[in-house]
């Protein structure tokens, strides 16, 4: 795809693609998008995170929608998963989720979801292409004066707060101290409303956003820092949210950083799920956490990254629960169709409920290292000699590791993991790659 990357559309926010021209033609693109489906409503959700740029996005998105006759209903700002709850009661034909996820505030993005599942790459190459013939003929408003959407950020939260509460438990926490870090992102909004009715004492960290300091320094991608305010509240548990709320990570009442893979594995405990024979992972999933699986008798099934490639997998083998070390997890019920930070944060509270382990140290996960190579274009390697020879190295120094290289989806990076039981090789391992690719790329 031209625009579109593994989860929607990202971008510094100050690039050509999110000026006002460009933003009203991908809402037309939309528009014709949408009528193409037959929706009858042409009504249209947005909320987004706390980025400063999501105004300026809104506006002009606004205007290309409206001026092709369709109605862009202001949610405000909520984290992402909202979207998909929301819409099980409200007849939105999509939602738009104006967001860069973990990204830093200079970047920002456009996620589509529909009411009950992502887009799919059909969809996304039909925008792609409505989007490119639009671009060919002229972009400016058609309108005389400026639209506004409809506001709804009221309803949006009360309905996103009733739904979510009405599919999952509740769990009694009297006595228990939880730290979060709402990483100054769209979660800080809920997070009182979300843990309210549990009982426990809740300490909040990095919950003043200011336009500019969404993932900074905080949040799922720096998980240090929750695992510091664990350790300094003397906490039960805590958890990370990232900026827009659907990714999720947790650190235990050492401060021990506890993954999706760990966070997964505390959910199966639940009496709802424990019957579940399959989980889906994808190819960075911890081999620590499949052999965990096998000695339960269940299996781990490897997916490519992505919410969407993890659900289509769990539709094709049966399995409700899916997700990503990174903390993306997918609980496959009424109203969850993507990851869902609230929703896990809520049924791990309650799984801890329902068994002893409260340091959530079911398995013991292999050492998992990764570099990040900057690369403006992405060749396939597979075929590259020197990468074969690197790879016969490593079957002798990590013969019961593993490696993993893949381009980032969202960022103009390469990624190298090793991953293996002992660290000094799995680092050896490592470098030999990096060097490999340092080349590649020179």
């Amino acid at each position: 795809m031209l625009y579109f990357g593994t989860d929607g559309i990202r971008a510094a926010n100050k690039s050509a693609f999110f000026s006002s021209k460009i933003l009203y033609v991908l809402g037309q693109a939309l528009a014709l998008w949408n009528q193409e489906k037959k929706n009858r409503t042409k009504n249209i959700l947005c909320i987004y995170d706390t980025r400063a740029s999501a105004s300026h996005i809104l506006h002009a998105l606004t205007q290309g929608l409206m001026d092709a006759e369709h109605t862009l209903f202001d949610g405000g700002i909520l984290p992402t998963p909202a979207a998909h709850w929301i819409m099980q009661k409200s007849p939105f034909d999509f939602a738009i989720i104006i967001t860069a996820s973990h990204n830093p505030s200079t970047d920002n993005g456009i996620k589509l979801l529909l009411p009950k599942s992502k887009i799919t790459e059909a969809d996304e190459q039909i925008i792609e292409n409505h989007f490119s013939n639009l671009l060919l003929r002229t972009t400016k408003s058609r309108s005389r004066k400026k639209q506004t959407c409809v506001p709804f950020q009221q309803d949006a939260k009360k309905i996103f707060l009733e739904e979510f509460f009405s599919a999952l438990p509740t769990p009694d926490l009297t006595g228990k101290k939880i730290c979060i870090d709402c990483a100054n992102g769209a979660i800080t909004t809920v997070i009182h409303e979300l843990l309210e009715p549990t009982n426990a004492t809740i300490h909040l960290w990095n919950n003043k956003p200011n336009g500019r300091n969404i993932n900074q320094n905080c949040g799922a991608t720096h998980p240090h820092a929750i695992s510091t305010y664990v350790k300094e509240c003397n906490a039960d548990l805590g958890f990370s949210f990232d900026g827009d709320g659907d990714r999720i990570i947790s650190a235990n009442a050492q401060g021990i950083i506890k993954t999706g893979d760990d966070l997964l594995a505390a959910i199966l405990q639940h009496p709802v799920f424990s019957m579940n024979k399959t989980v889906v992972g994808t190819i960075m999933s911890n081999q620590g956490f499949a052999r965990y699986l096998e000695s339960q008798k269940k299996e781990l099934i490897r997916a490519p990254i992505g919410d969407r490639n993890i659900i289509k997998s769990m539709v094709q083998n049966d399995s409700r629960l899916g997700g990503e070390p990174g903390g993306h997890i997918i609980i496959l019920q009424p109203g969850i169709a993507s990851s869902d930070g609230p929703a896990v944060m809520l049924w791990t509270l309650d799984s801890l409920t329902h068994h002893t382990d409260q340091l959530l140290a079911f398995f013991t996960p292999d050492i998992q290292i990764t570099r990040s190579i900057k690369t403006l274009h992405k060749p396939d390697f597979s075929d590259y000699t020197p990468y074969k020879l690197a790879l016969e190295k490593l079957h002798t120094i990590i013969p019961q590791g593993r490696s993993c290289i893949r381009y980032s989806g969202t960022e103009p990076l390469l990624r190298i993991t090793v991953e293996n039981s002992e660290a000094k090789s799995a680092e050896q391992a490592l470098d030999i790659l990096t060097n490999t690719f340092n080349e590649l790329f020179a």
